[in-house]
Formats: C-alpha cells, structure tokens, sequence
C-alpha cells in the first residue's frame, strides 16, 4: 500500500471517531492525516488525489477555508492523474471518479474567496480536460511564429511526437509498458516546451484558461453563464465584456437538480421540469443580464452562450419557462441560447481563419434512411432531395446515401458544411463510443474517441440530424464530450445538433427552414447565421405545433418535440 493510501485509511477512521466524539481536535487531526496524504509526493497521484477529495468533503461545513485548499489541490491534481500520456479512454475513466471535485472546489472557492476567476479557472482545469488536450495539440501558433519562431517549432515537433505516442498507445498492447514510458517521457518534455513558452512575454497564458481580459473580450459578442451546484451551495457563474460576477441561485439544491434531471430523461413531466428551470437557474441569469423580455421586431436578438456543466448538460436551458402563458416567458424568448462544451474550446473557435470563396465551398450530405439493426427513417430521402434543391449542385455538393465509415471520413476531410441525417449512439457505458450509425456502424463505427484521433479538418458548419448527436444521460457529460463537442475538437466551428430523438419530420422541417436563412444569393451556406437561423426555426415550429387542434393535435406542442435542437459554438 502506497503512503498516500494509508493516510488516508487513517483519516478515514479518525473521521468514523471524529463523528462519534465530535471534539475539535478529533476532528483535526483527521484532516491533518488527510492533508498529509495529499502532500505525499513519493505516491501515484491518484491517491493524492483521493486523499485531498476526502478531506475537502470532511472538513467542508467545519472550516470552509481548509477545506477550499484540500478542493484546490485536488483540481490541480487532476490532469496530473489524466496526463497527456494516457489514452483517452484511461483518461475518461480516471476522470469520471472524480466528477464532484471540480464543483465542490468552485463552491468552495466563492464560499472562501468570492473570487469568480479563480472559481471559472478551476471549472475549466477540471472539465475541459479531454477536450483541452486535444485544442493544445491542435494549437494556433501563428502569434509565436512571428515572435518566438525556435519555440514554435520545438512546440510543433513536441506535439507531434506526443501525439503519435498517444495514438500508438491506443492502436496496440503490444509492449504496452515501453510504450506508456515514452509517452510518459514525451509528456514531460511537452510540458517543459509549454513552461518555457509561458515565460515568454505576451504568451503567459498559452494553452491555459483564458485571463480575465481574455475572458471579456470572449463575451463581446454575447455573455456567457455556467451552473455550478452542489450540496455546499448553488451558483451562475457570469462572463460579460463588462466583467465577471457570480448569482447566487438559492432556490436551487443539488438534490432537487438530480430529481429534476431524472424527471427529464424519463419523460415523465416535461413543462414542470422546464418551469422549474427556469423559477429556480435560467430567469435569475436572464434577469441578472438585463434580458427581461422579447426583443421589438425591429430589435437585435441578444446572443448567450451556455457553459455546459454537470448535471445542466442534460437539461435544455434554451427551452427553459412556460410556454403556453401569453405572453410566453421563457428563455427562447428572450434570447439566442447557444453552447460550449468550455470556454476554452469557445475562445479557440473564435480563432481567425482563412475564409473560404464562395465557387470553393464543399458541403457533403450524408444520409442513412435505412440503418443495419435500426429503424427505417423514411423521412430521410425526402429530406436530402430538399436540401439538394437548396445547395448548389455537383462538385461543390457531394450527396452520399448509406455511406461506410471510410467513405464518411474521406469525405468528411474536404468538407467545409457537412450534413448527416440519420441515427446516433450516445454510450451508457462510455461516452467516447458513442457515434454517428453509418453502413457499417455494427463493425467499424464512427465513435467520438475515432474522430478526436484524427487530423483537424477545419470545416466550418455541421448539421448533425441523429438520435442522441447532442448528448445522453450518462457520465460522459462531465467530461464536456458529446458527438457535436468531438465534431467542434476536430475543426467544425459550428455545430448544429439533437440533444434527443426527434420525428424525421420536424428535423425535416428545421432543416429546410435553417438552410433558407443560412443561404445567401449565390447559394453560398454562411456559418455566422447559424444561431439565429436555428433560433427562429425552433421557435416557429413550437408555435405551429401549439396551433394545431383537434385529432391533428396529439400533444404536438410537447417541448419534447421541438426544443432538443441546440446551436453549439462560434
């Protein structure tokens, strides 16, 4: 047993004595054993890790403080654990134990300090894990080309040799062990290129969370809100251009959030889950951000950006409120809701690129009506004539039906708009398997973890039209990692996806509807209309839906129907 272990056994049971006597120094001396196993730097970190985590949980409603630091440590801890030189599938399991932590140190962190950066920085360390070490090997260097070119190279050399270590390590067991060790030794020499980088003047915050002034500047074209709740406290942490401030959410408890969420993946009482989301976390953002009610028909929609986070992640904020009120109050309302897996992932879809003429756009069309050991999805074909009648014709649109996972990829290289229609798998078990179902989904699928080993493509809009494309219930929501995520780490710099099953129908309809406003004279797809276009589709179709009577109604304005499309991105 490890140092580290056996501390922590200890403190596990002076805690059992602590809690029978309930003496201060019983107490103390708990977390002193704790806090010694956090500090035990001969042991793996994972069990240093362990040790702070339960620390922190022990000494929390006691002294806040001390608990904030044991919070603190194991956050910095964790892409430690979950190195570089992991596969992404270790990584993934690493980080699922410890999905709490992150939150519990945000909570801590404002409860102690107040100080909503240090509180942001610490979500973005332990969220964005997987997702950031896919943008720091995908990084943009053009800025340190021009100042530092020597460092800019080794940069590149390291991370190609990290990065062909990492795919290396998945691709075989084969000797498993020299392997792991190089990619150990790469590691440390990545990190030793980024720290010397990091000196450099100008470049203090490469490859890391965003500085303050970074963060407003991010918040210029809209502010963005994430959710932090746990059973310590409950918050919306805000980013505006104008500064950063946190809303305390007091009608809003963990256990409730759990109920609630529950309530929603069974179905069981869609308005109520929505009304409740909006009473107790979507108004008080809203109102905290000045946005009280629709904008004027002649008015700007206001844009926000929604910081997927925890248990919020399986709940649809831009459907949050009543909608069968007149007037409606509600979020879709009053805003252009729009999401982001972390902010870091945000600021490097806000990157300049080089924009692509008109005559040499390439949009691809994949469609999958019939699907081995799925339903039929008859809807498809109609759909797909449609949109062909939209987009300009061969070569600029390649049409694809049944594709395999070769055929989907190789295409998917060129692609500047890429449309899939069909059905998608969001893993129970674990979320990098879940996948777009292509012609040979069965034995050679389309996973998450198969398109986050691939080179960026750079396109610049998808349309991800799939059962589950936006996310699932399960614990791949901690790691900020759905198909429309994984699609954004690879270059797509807007994502349009749902977060559920929808009728062919209606994704029939929204699709047509948000291509028309996405298309200009010359048929040319522009991404940047993207949200809006989305925005007033979904709204639209709620409203048909709620117009309908009679035997044609069936419950057709159910929020199911017509709120699980989601605008992610730039």
């Amino acid at each position: 047993m490890f140092h580290a272990q056996s501390l922590a056994s200890l403190g596990s049971c002076l805690k059992a004595q602590a809690e029978t006597t309930d003496h201060d120094s019983d107490w103390n001396l708990a977390v002193q054993a704790y806090e010694d196993g956090a500090a035990c730097l001969e042991s793996p970190i994972y069990y240093r890790l362990c040790a702070a985590d339960d620390g922190a949980n022990c000494v929390y409603t006691r002294d806040p403080a001390r608990a904030f630091r044991l919070f603190e440590t194991a956050v910095e801890l964790l892409p430690l654990v979950s190195p570089a030189s992991l596969s992404l599938v270790d990584k993934t399991h690493n980080l699922v134990y410890f999905d709490n932590t992150t939150w519990s140190a945000v909570s801590a962190c404002l409860e102690v300090t107040g100080d909503v950066y240090k509180a942001i920085r610490l979500s973005e360390i332990g969220r964005g894990i997987i997702a950031n070490l896919r943008l720091n090997l995908d990084a943009d260097l053009s800025a340190l080309d021009e100042q530092h070119d020597q460092l800019a190279e080794e940069f590149r050399r390291a991370r190609s040799e990290l990065s062909s270590t990492i795919s290396s390590l998945e691709d075989s067991l084969s000797n498993a062990s020299t392997k792991a060790c190089d990619a150990r030794l790469q590691t440390e020499k990545f990190n030793s290129i980024l720290d010397k980088i990091r000196s450099k003047r100008g470049f203090e915050s490469f490859l890391d969370c965003p500085t303050e002034s970074e963060l407003r500047d991010l918040a210029r074209p809209g502010p963005l809100a994430l959710f932090s709740v746990t059973r310590f406290r409950s918050d919306a942490l805000l980013i505006t251009k104008d500064g950063l401030k946190s809303v305390a959410l007091s009608k809003l408890t963990y256990s409730d959030l759990l109920k609630y969420a529950e309530q929603f993946i069974d179905a069981i009482t869609t308005r109520s889950v929505l009304a409740w989301l909006w009473d107790v976390a979507v108004c008080p953002v809203l109102e905290e951000l000045g946005y009280t009610a629709t904008p004027k028909a002649d008015d700007e929609w206001p844009q926000l950006w929604w910081v997927r986070s925890g248990v919020f992640s399986l709940l649809p904020l831009h459907a949050a409120g009543y909608h069968d009120t007149e007037p409606r109050v509600s979020a879709i309302d009053r805003v252009i809701s729009s999401y982001t897996p972390t902010i870091k992932s945000l600021q490097h879809l806000r990157r300049p690129m080089t924009s692509v003429s008109p005559e040499k756009q390439k949009i691809l069309v994949l469609g999958m009506p019939k699907t081995p050991g799925q339903d039929d999805l008859l809807d498809v074909v109609q759909e797909l004539s449609e949109l062909t009648d939209l987009f300009p014709p061969e070569p600029v649109t390649t049409v694809k039906m049944n594709p395999t996972c070769d055929e989907a990829l190789r295409f998917l290289g060129d692609a500047d708009i890429f449309h899939f229609s069909g059905h998608g798998i969001s893993s129970t078990v674990d979320p990098l398997m879940s996948c777009l179902l292509i012609q040979d989904w069965q034995t050679k699928p389309l996973t998450i973890s198969h398109l986050l080993r691939l080179d960026s493509f750079g396109g610049q809009f998808a349309f991800l039209s799939a059962c589950h494309s936006g996310g699932s219930p399960n614990s791949g929501f901690i790691l900020s990692l759905h198909i429309s995520s994984a699609f954004q780490l690879v270059g797509f710099r807007t994502v349009v996806a749902t977060l559920w099953y929808c009728h062919a129908y209606h994704s029939k309809t929204i699709a047509s509807h948000l291509y028309k406003h996405m298309l200009n004279e010359s048929r040319t797809v522009l991404p940047q209309r993207a949200a809006l276009g989305l925005h007033h589709a979904v709204r639209d179709l709620r409203d048909e839906l709620r117009k309908m009577t009679g035997t044609r109604k069936l419950k057709p304005d159910d929020p199911l129907r017509w709120a699980a499309y989601i605008h992610t991105g730039a």
